[in-house]
């Protein structure tokens, strides 16, 4: 199951294409990764930055969601 996980979440290499009849050869390529390993990608970068403004924002709603709950 981890295997699967790190495959998702690092994508395929997919090689540039080199033609053959072609005097120049082309090296490199690009990583192919399914839309919700980008999504999770951007998700966890985000965390990453502005973590400080994410953990604030979320005791504020605990706090509102408690004193709804308390008063309701």
């Amino acid at each position: 199951m981890r295997e699967r996980i790190r495959a998702w979440w690092e994508g395929k290499f997919v090689p540039y294409d080199d033609d053959p009849d072609n005097g120049v050869f082309v090296m490199g390529g690009f990583t192919h990764r399914h839309w919700t390993s980008r999504a999770a990608r951007a998700v966890v970068g985000f965390l990453g930055r502005e973590w400080k403004w994410v953990i604030g924002t979320l005791i504020a709603l605990v706090g509102l969601t408690m004193t709804y709950i308390r008063f309701f």
